[in-house]
């Protein structure tokens, strides 16, 4: 299966300007139950991605003003993407190999278009695990002498 999956499930994704105030993107984080939110460039290029581990190490432990400091100061700005048409596999070894929790998808035509999250991909690979499980024992109790 390909990530179009999960890019046209149109699940909401944060999207903020470099120049927002860390406070109101924490803000709209907290308040809209996002873990991450993409920085965008005034033309729409994915410049960095803002996580709650930013949160943590970039502006609480550093003593960042929140109310003064724009979200590109603190952003990860090496941005790893993965293009929709991989499949889920490789998404789980990207963020494997990457040490990251949160995966945005790019369109074939580019621009983001879907965003993965660890827990996502978990839930989506033992919902897939469990219909697999449904399906063999479906087909062993309907078998003859069954």
């Amino acid at each position: 299966m390909s990530l179009k999956h999960f890019s046209r499930k149109h699940e909401a994704i944060l999207f903020v300007r470099g120049g927002d105030l860390v406070i109101d993107v924490v803000k709209s984080m907290v308040d809209d139950e996002f873990g991450a939110a993409l920085v965008m460039s005034e033309s729409d290029e994915l410049l960095g991605i803002f996580t709650d581990r930013d949160v943590v190490s970039k502006v609480v432990y550093a003593s960042v003003d929140s109310e003064r400091t724009p979200i590109f100061e603190v952003m990860s700005q090496d941005v790893v993407t993965i293009n929709e048409v991989e499949s889920l596999d490789a998404a789980i070894h990207c963020i494997q190999i990457n040490q990251i929790s949160h995966l945005p998808i790019e369109g074939e035509k580019g621009g983001v278009v879907g965003m993965l999250t660890i827990r996502r991909l978990f839930h989506d690979k033992v919902t897939e695990l469990l219909n697999g499980l449904r399906s063999l024992e479906a087909y062993f109790n309907d078998a003859p002498g069954g």
